[in-house]
């Protein structure tokens, strides 16, 4: 009884800690967005903090998680065009981590952004009524990213090629289930 009674105490104890720390993470976001927001008041805290979380932030999880917890909430025609948005964007970082020679965060965020995309096109597929629309949009977002990340092949390392040789093969295979 005894050790029930400590258990329920700890487990506590550990509940009220996380949402502490919680309370701690947001009241950080807040105040270092109205700080950021008084030098340039035309800088929304969505720009100044989670548009400028690149991967090796420290607080990068938690923007991903944002993201998803946005999209949730999300239309199904929203939801398709904010991903698209945010698959491009993870694009465009893992091209810029490949400049700075980053390569092993390069890959890795490179991965995200096409997982992004790769789900998006299957939530599209399993629907029962498809848009004509959506799929052209879809179709053409694939073939941009397969451009891309062709051209990422080349300046990745060679212990890279045979992952990115996976996504552009996932990439064939989306691209001959959307019928192109």
């Amino acid at each position: 009884m005894l050790l029930l009674i400590r258990f329920k105490r700890l487990v506590l104890s550990l509940i009220a800690i996380l949402f502490g720390f919680g309370i701690l993470v947001v009241s950080f976001l807040r105040t270092s967005a109205v700080i950021a927001n008084a030098a340039n008041p035309e800088t929304s805290s969505k720009k100044m903090y989670w548009g400028d979380i690149k991967p090796d932030h420290l607080l990068y999880p938690l923007s991903a998680l944002k993201e998803q917890a946005e999209n949730s909430i999300l239309r199904p025609e929203e939801r398709v065009t904010k991903e698209l948005a945010q698959a491009d964007e993870k694009l465009a970082q893992a091209q810029e981590l490949y400049v700075q020679e980053d390569a092993d965060l390069a890959l890795t965020t490179l991965i995200k952004a096409e997982q992004v995309l790769f789900g998006t096109i299957n939530q599209y597929l399993a629907l029962d009524r498809p848009n004509d629309q959506t799929k052209q949009l879809l179709v053409e977002k694939l073939q941009f990213h397969h451009q891309q990340v062709l051209d990422l092949q080349s300046q990745c390392p060679a212990y890279q090629h045979s992952e990115v040789g996976d996504l552009l093969e996932q990439q064939k295979g989306l691209l001959y289930r959307l019928g192109i």
